[in-house]
């Protein structure tokens, strides 16, 4: 008995300090969460009821270069929405009335139901296209996985009514209408998920109405708020397409590239053009509402940081004369392509073409023109705009893509627009001079093989051959210089080579042995005199983007310097201060003054070979304008030759250098009206309204010489009266 009473007490104790001991270790836990970790552990819970809600933040707009506005921001709503604890039925309703009132007011909502499944009842635009079979595979597997229950979906009518009774139970009270947009939001719900702290955006592009009438129902609107956002809009169409480019949603290459740069998946991103190129600059940064779930169910709000605009960007181009040339060319083309019936050299495939005009002391791009252009706005029309996709499918597919800026990023071979430069180097070779007369007869012999000519010049010597685009004349003298001396000469004005500008661009090619080793690869090949007079009527390898012809051509005005082009002007804050503005770059190409006076001479007395020109030019003076001309067989019977002509203008005075350029535009004389365009927008502020005959204009744009003066020496050597 007393064995059994001592056990007993024994049992107790263990038991007590047992008991004890497990206590001991309850308060060290307790302790240690509450007073040692107990800030930290709180901070970790407030995790889990915290979450933030990102702000948009506006683009920086795109100006021209006298601040008028090209790309801006719309203000519009998007409408978030949370989990709740209410029933289904009373969101069913809530839905119902929420798409109604988007519906009424045209505003943009999340729908990717519609991507499969359309109402009135049929099949959506997914599943219409080629992919058919598997976008609606996949549609259904993301439903359902059981083989009996994909039969279902063999009609619209059925994979709706499965949708609506099997998968979301929506009452028989709602009509068929109103199931569907129930359904609207039950399938982006149902396929992205819809949280209790973090919010889903359901309306993507809400008017200030709808706004006012949810905030006005806000107690009926359960977890359903409001926030700001901002679309881009382009107030410029197929004009500046090209140019300025466009934004669209970023994908998940772009996301996962740019995501630690602070990017989010619903981001908008440049895509190409200045949107692409200034990305940097022009992308805000985003703010944020910050919030906390109480333990009572409540949310409320803790913080607040405002989003931050872009910054703007100024732009070189002068928006109204981009706009006329891009008209004019639009005239041209389709006038080109009409008079294909009674022309036996004009297939009626002009369908493209590309037209430059730039200071030339500058290199600034005063318009760039690519044809055909594009509407920017079409790429941020909402995804639910299915005109708007097809069109921009359209674009994108096409093989004469508007998305292609052909400016930067079309080579081609560009005939006798070569010519001044084979001059040059000619001059600097001294195989030639002012004085040198060659003999045309029609055609060279060269190394066998008979050139022709345009036509039978007779005697010339280079201003009278550059006038006429004589082949014989620039065939001989380049020869005799050497094609190393024309090549040196090509690159040193440029061409084959990046212009600087800012988008993206091609180099071309300079036709030389090394060109030739790279287009015959493999096959037996030879440099020969042959090559080098193809070469100096633009002809063999030469392929040249519009871009860099337009960028020698400012050379030749300006006296020899060479300018990096640029679209970019300047870049300003939210307040206008300037944050980047550009830096004029230039390279002497170290040609001599006799050399570029002659040939700019030259120039002009291509003028005097064109009438149609000079009738171009009728409000200014007789030298007002230089250039030169080209036409570029395609090699093909079954295509048109591409039409060119460049030039710079006032002659004694130059402020601009143009190049114009049609695909398969026959003959360079098609370009001839554009020139006009450009003068008469971008010259007519210049002159006084009794200025119109050219003759005050005269004085003021040719500065030393006046009426009845001779153009210079070479005028006084050769004389040439006119």
């Amino acid at each position: 008995m007393n064995g059994f009473k001592k056990l007993l007490t024994n049992r107790i104790t263990y038991l007590g300090l047992i008991l004890i001991l497990v206590m001991a270790a309850l308060c060290v836990r307790l302790f240690t969460l509450q007073v040692i970790r107990g800030e930290e552990l709180s901070e970790d819970a407030k995790k889990y009821n915290e979450y933030s809600l990102p702000l948009d933040a506006p683009r920086g707009n795109i100006y021209d270069r006298n601040g008028v506005l090209l790309a801006g921001n719309r203000l519009a709503y998007k409408v978030y929405m949370i989990n709740t604890d209410d029933d289904q039925d009373y969101r069913d309703r809530m839905y119902l009335e929420l798409v109604t009132m988007f519906e009424k007011n045209g505003d943009v909502y999340q729908n990717y139901l519609a991507d499969y499944l359309l109402y009135p009842l049929e099949w959506g635009p997914l599943v219409d296209e080629a992919s058919e079979l598997s976008n609606k595979q996949a549609f259904i597997n993301d439903i359902v996985t059981s083989k009996a229950e994909k039969a279902n979906f063999d009609t619209p009518a059925s994979a709706f009514n499965y949708l609506r009774t099997k998968v979301f139970n929506i009452s028989d009270e709602y009509t068929e209408a109103e199931a569907y947009k129930i359904m609207s939001i039950r399938y982006t719900t149902y396929t992205y998920g819809l949280d209790t702290i973090v919010p889903t955006a359901i309306g993507l592009d809400v008017c200030r109405k709808t706004v006012d009438e949810i905030t006005s129902k806000s107690i009926d609107f359960h977890g359903v708020t409001t926030e700001e956002t901002y679309y881009r809009y382009y107030t410029s169409s197929a004009a500046m397409g090209p140019v300025i480019g466009y934004v669209r949603a970023i994908d998940k290459d772009e996301y996962k590239e740019k995501k630690d740069l602070g990017y989010f998946r619903d981001d908008v991103i440049g895509k190409i053009g200045i949107e692409l190129v200034c990305e940097d600059y022009l992308r805000g940064k985003r703010g944020a509402r910050y919030y906390e779930k109480l333990p009572d169910g409540t949310v409320t709000e803790t913080g607040y940081v405002a989003p931050t605009p872009g910054n703007d960007v100024y732009l070189t181009v002068d928006i109204k004369l981009q706009e006329r040339l891009y008209a004019s060319m639009d005239a041209v083309v389709k006038d080109t392509v009409a008079r294909s019936v009674n022309e036996s050299d004009n297939y009626g495939d002009c369908d493209a073409g590309a037209a430059l005009v730039s200071d030339v002391n500058t290199g600034e791009l005063l318009a760039m023109v690519s044809y055909p252009g594009y509407d920017s706005n079409l790429f941020v029309a909402p995804l639910s705009d299915y005109k708007a996709q097809e069109q921009i499918k359209t674009i994108l597919d096409s093989k004469n893509s508007p998305s292609v800026n052909r400016c930067t990023q079309g080579a081609y071979p560009i005939g006798s627009m070569i010519k001044p430069i084979v001059a040059i180097a000619a001059l600097e070779a001294g195989v030639t001079d002012s004085e040198r007369l060659i003999n045309c007869p029609g055609y060279i012999i060269v190394g066998g093989r008979k050139m022709k000519c345009l036509s039978v010049h007779n005697d010339q010597d280079l201003v009278s051959a550059l006038g006429r685009s004589c082949n014989v004349y620039f065939s001989t003298v380049g020869i005799e210089a050497g094609i190393d001396k024309i090549d040196f000469w090509a690159r040193q004005f440029g061409l084959g080579e990046y212009s600087g500008i800012e988008i993206p661009e091609k180099k071309g090619f300079r036709s030389n042995p090394d060109t030739m080793d790279i287009f015959e690869a493999g096959r037996y090949h030879k440099w020969t005199d042959a090559s080098t007079a193809a070469t100096c009527i633009g002809q063999l390898y030469t392929t040249f983007t519009p871009i860099q012809v337009n960028r020698y051509t400012g050379a030749v005005a300006n006296g020899g310097t060479l300018y990096d082009m640029h679209l970019i002007k300047s870049v300003t804050d939210g307040k206008g201060g300037i944050i980047f503005e550009k830096e004029i770059k230039a390279y002497e190409t170290g040609v001599s003054q006799d050399t570029i006076d002659l040939v700019r001479l030259a120039m002009t007395k291509m003028i005097e070979a064109y009438p149609a020109i000079r009738k171009q030019a009728a409000l200014y003076p007789k030298y007002f304008i230089a250039g030169k001309t080209g036409t570029a067989q395609t090699g093909t019977n079954e295509q048109s030759s591409h039409g060119f002509y460049t030039g710079f203008a006032p002659y004694n005075d130059p402020q601009i250098a143009l190049t114009l350029m049609l695909e398969h535009g026959v003959y360079s004389g098609n370009t001839f009206p554009m020139i006009g365009a450009i003068l008469d927008c971008w010259f007519e502020g210049s002159y006084e309204e009794g200025d119109k005959t050219g003759v005050h204009a005269y004085d003021r744009f040719t500065g030393t010489i006046g009426s009845g003066q001779r153009l210079g020496k070479w005028f006084d050597t050769r004389s040439r009266t006119n």
